[in-house]
């Protein structure tokens, strides 16, 4: 009675689309087809197993707690690498004053005084004996190699005066200024006065700016305990340590040389370079490696590690509040040049752990209200993604424009700089020509300089340079330099930068004084 439509056949497996394919459930025939990732995977599984059991096996897990070391030992650890110490019995990494970088600075300020110049280059009249003595560099050769090496006249190696904090006019005020800014680092004084500004604009005093970047002063060494310190060190079992300059100093010789001088007050601020150090049984290292700072204690944090406390002395006289600055200052300081171990992290994290919980749930919430943000403004992050991008195409093409002006042995910010000062100086004299109506001074440079008659004033650092003919430059003028262009164009010494020099000059500075 009823008429039945006829079905269509059903297509073979071999001709139905995926779509198809899949309208009838997942397939039916399965099968693996990258055997040989499962091999791959097994086997990496054993190699870390093998590497862990070897690792435990024949080395010390606890090296990845314990700290290290200025030269990258592990406190605590019997053996170290390449040979190092036995450190068993010293498990706390503390801090010892960096000596040599301290008194760097200090001695080089004494090296290129006027005081310690008329001893070996000018002479001097000694009150005691009543006479002149001549000076010990005898040749002019030695005296020109002297007065470079301090900056004291043009030559290449320099780029302007050593920024040594001032000079010392007399063998008096030299021996002054030492004697007590040594007595404050050796803990011959109050301690309080490490801390406490002098008053007299001493700059050799760094001591009062380090806790901002401690590290540069301190190192960090491994003792027996937090407590081993200056106030504890036994003066009877310490050792001594004599400063030295370092033996590749340009001003060594002129060192060694000055121990020899007749002039009592530079051999008396030469003998303040003395410390005493903890003994070895308290400091493993070279004597140079483990002398206390003055003023200062320690106290354990935790795993080993020693953090900065100030003496009770040094409280009582600057008060907590100033106290508890210099603390936290060298504290942020040492966390930040510090080289982080596992242990570190551990122990961060433990003490840190409301914050990171915090941290969690902040960074849910910023992440879900980004994407939210995201649908609402992709475009503007399109154009944002663009304008980045031409913005790092321009900053390439600036520091290939800096890198192609780049003179041998500056450095890329160094170069940076002096060529904006240079534009920046350029543009200010070309506006001031042009509501003058003067005709603009030609900055071409070629060689070294010696032919530049441009209006430059600053030095590659930024500093404004002194007026031709006064000052330290008094000798230079257009009298004795006659084609050095010292005069500018109205006939007047200037403060422009010029590299003048003789034809028989030794020294001919490599940079535009």
């Amino acid at each position: 009675l009823f008429r039945t439509r006829r079905q269509p056949p059903r297509p073979s497996l071999e001709t139905r689309t995926s779509i198809e394919k899949l309208q009838e459930g997942p397939v039916k025939r399965r099968s693996c087809t990258d055997v040989w990732c499962l091999v791959v995977l097994v086997l990496a599984w054993v190699a870390y197993i093998a590497v862990s059991l070897v690792g435990t096996m024949h080395g010390d897990p606890w090296k990845l707690y314990y700290p290290r070391d200025y030269k990258g030992q592990y406190c605590g650890a019997a053996t170290n690498w390449n040979g190092g110490s036995n450190l068993e019995k010293f498990t706390k990494l503390s801090y010892t004053m960096n000596a040599t970088s301290i008194l760097d600075l200090t001695m080089k300020r004494m090296m290129c005084s006027s005081a310690v110049k008329a001893v070996l280059v000018d002479g001097y009249y000694d009150a005691g004996t009543n006479t002149q003595v001549a000076a010990l560099l005898q040749s002019q050769f030695e005296q020109e190699e002297y007065l470079c090496a301090c900056c004291l006249i043009p030559c290449g190696s320099c780029d302007g005066s050593l920024r040594v904090g001032g000079d010392f006019t007399s063998p008096a005020d030299l021996q002054g200024v030492i004697a007590s800014k040594l007595a404050e680092l050796r803990g011959f004084t109050n301690p309080s006065d490490l801390f406490s500004a002098d008053g007299d604009g001493d700059p050799t005093s760094v001591f009062q700016d380090m806790w901002s970047e401690i590290t540069k002063y301190v190192q960090p060494v491994c003792l027996p305990d937090c407590n081993t310190n200056f106030a504890t060190m036994n003066a009877s079992q310490s050792r001594p340590w004599t400063y030295k300059m370092a033996e590749d100093s340009e001003l060594r010789p002129y060192y060694d040389l000055l121990n020899r001088t007749s002039s009592q007050p530079i051999l008396d601020a030469l003998a303040q370079f003395r410390f005493q150090a903890l003994p070895p049984s308290a400091c493993l290292y070279d004597a140079s490696k483990c002398i206390p700072m003055p003023g200062v204690e320690f106290e354990e944090l935790n795993t080993g590690y020693c953090s900065f406390k100030m003496a009770a002395g040094v409280v009582k006289m600057l008060g907590s509040a100033v106290t508890d600055a210099f603390e936290g200052l060298g504290g942020d300081s040492l966390a930040s040049g510090a080289a982080e171990t596992f242990g570190k992290w551990v122990g961060d994290l433990m003490r840190s752990i409301d914050a990171f919980l915090i941290v969690c749930v902040a960074a849910f919430v910023i992440g879900f209200i980004y994407l939210v943000l995201l649908r609402l403004l992709v475009g503007c992050c399109v154009w944002l993604a663009i304008l980045t991008a031409v913005a790092v195409i321009a900053l390439g093409g600036a520091l290939a424009f800096v890198q192609s002006g780049r003179c041998a042995g500056a450095g890329l910010l160094e170069t940076g700089q002096q060529m904006a000062v240079a534009g920046l100086v350029a543009t200010q004299v070309a506006a001031s020509n042009t509501v003058s109506g003067q005709e603009g001074a030609s900055e071409a440079l070629s060689g070294d300089g010696h032919d530049y008659s441009g209006v430059q004033q600053y030095t590659v650092s930024g500093n404004r340079c002194i007026r031709w003919g006064t000052g330290i430059a008094q000798d230079y003028n257009a009298t004795a330099y006659p084609n050095s262009g010292l005069n500018g164009t109205d006939g007047m010494l200037h403060d422009y930068c010029r590299n003048p020099y003789a034809p028989g000059d030794r020294f001919r500075a490599n940079t535009i004084w």
